[in-house]
């Protein structure tokens, strides 16, 4: 091995492998080298940071921008939603036909129909006849309705309210169609009640549906039941109780796409059916408009009109989910007006008319159904019915994201190219 020589006060060192102090000063040679090169990438990686946290805060502020115009945008696309759900409910939507009585067992039928069911569009000329379901014929003088409804291969049929019907006017006929479901993957197009004064009543499918002794009467639905009848102002007052009665303030609604004059208040509207409910149970009813257009009706939970209802809900939730049925059955020819429900406090049955409404005999909750827009996540039970389309939403004014103007992140420190440190190296004690 050469011999080097590093002079300094006390003499001169020669390098050995096992000379110490030699190895000491290329250890601090190395070091200083190595904490030169770091104290040099120390400054590059400054401005590289300070770059990074320049571009950083500039995202954070984009950021919130961002979250400003996508809360703009996801409200108006709930609403642009609305409208399309709006436009899209099943039911009629076009065409030209009609539906008659006729000298004949059979509705008549002509035109051509265009409908949706289950959102898909159909179209069909319309049959000729329409037959009448027949669970039994209707006395003399009393009132059968019907359904009328369409399927997805256009074939025409008609629902009836189940059972003999023997209801006391056209009204009880066609409520008690919400006592039952209509028929799955159909369209509702119309409905029909009939009455016959003659001494046999009315033979269903042997009585003509025109002329002799029997009446009858053709409602032709024009559009989707939920967008053709409802409210289009607020009530008038909140529809509250009146010890055994109830009171409601003026009504201004719209029957099967037509506007109809405002009803007056009722200070003091009685029950239409003696409703009974069950010790420590519930009963509820839909409040909706009637036929004749200058009152309400209480319908009971049950769906059931012209005769008493005995109900006995478990619970407040039981009777309103019942009634919530009635309305997503109701005949576009009654608009919904308030729900109530009560809690019968009487030790035995409470009874409408009789019993008190205030809280001593029952305890009343009364919920008014309202104008609104149609909104697609509440369209069905109460206050479903909604006849005024959502209003498209305005240009969008949130701002958007501007081209980011901080400059793109600084190169870091290359690698390290300082020598390694050497190894401390030891002369033998007693050695040369």
């Amino acid at each position: 091995m050469a011999t080097r020589t590093c002079t300094d006060d006390s003499g001169s060192v020669t390098k050995n492998p096992k000379s110490l102090v030699w190895t000491i000063t290329e250890l601090v040679n190395d070091l200083v080298a190595g904490f030169n090169e770091l104290r040099t990438d120390h400054a590059t990686s400054v401005t590289s940071v300070d770059s990074l946290v320049t571009l950083a805060t500039e995202l954070r502020t984009d950021h919130a921008t961002a979250i400003t115009w996508s809360t703009e945008v996801d409200a108006d696309e709930d609403v642009m939603n609305d409208i399309l759900d709006f436009w899209n409910q099943d039911g009629v939507i076009g065409g030209s036909f009609t539906i008659a009585v006729a000298a004949a067992v059979t509705l008549a039928g002509t035109g051509h129909i265009e409908y949706k069911i289950g959102g898909v569009k159909y179209y069909t000329d319309f049959p000729t006849t329409i037959t009448l379901q027949d669970r039994g014929d209707i006395v003399q003088n009393k009132y059968g309705a019907w359904r009328i409804l369409i399927d997805r291969l256009g074939a025409v049929s008609t629902q009836d309210t189940g059972a003999q019907m023997a209801w006391a006017n056209a009204e009880d006929a066609l409520l008690n169609l919400s006592a039952a479901a209509q028929t799955a993957n159909t369209a509702l197009i119309g409905l029909f009640t009939v009455t016959d004064s003659g001494a046999g009543g009315f033979n269903i499918g042997t009585t003509n549906t025109s002329g002799g002794t029997a009446t009858g009467v053709v409602y032709t639905v024009r559009g989707p039941v939920k967008r053709v009848t409802g409210l289009y102002a607020a009530n008038g007052a909140v529809t509250a109780p009146n010890v055994t009665h109830y009171a409601t303030g003026t009504r201004d609604y719209q029957i099967n796409g037509l506007r109809v004059a405002q009803d007056a208040a009722e200070a003091d509207k009685a029950f239409d059916d003696a409703d009974t409910i069950g010790q420590a149970q519930y009963g509820g009813w839909l409040i909706v408009t009637n036929l004749a257009q200058n009152a309400t009706y209480a319908l009971a939970a049950n769906g059931v009109a012209g005769a008493v209802s005995a109900m006995t809900y478990a619970s407040a939730a039981l009777a309103i989910a019942a009634v919530g049925l009635v309305q997503d059955r109701l005949p576009p020819l009654f608009a919904p007006v308030s729900r109530l429900i009560i809690a019968n406090a009487l030790l035995g049955t409470w009874t409408a008319n009789t019993d008190d409404l205030a809280g001593t005999d029952g305890t009343a909750t009364f919920t008014d159904c309202t104008v609104g827009t149609w909104n697609r996540a509440a369209s069905t039970g109460l206050d479903s019915h909604k006849i005024v389309p959502p209003t498209v939403p305005a240009t969008i004014t949130a701002p958007l994201v501007a081209t980011i103007t901080a400059a793109a992140p600084s190169a870091g420190p290359a690698t390290l190219s300082a020598a390694a440190v050497d190894d401390i190296t030891f002369r033998a004690q007693g050695t040369p």
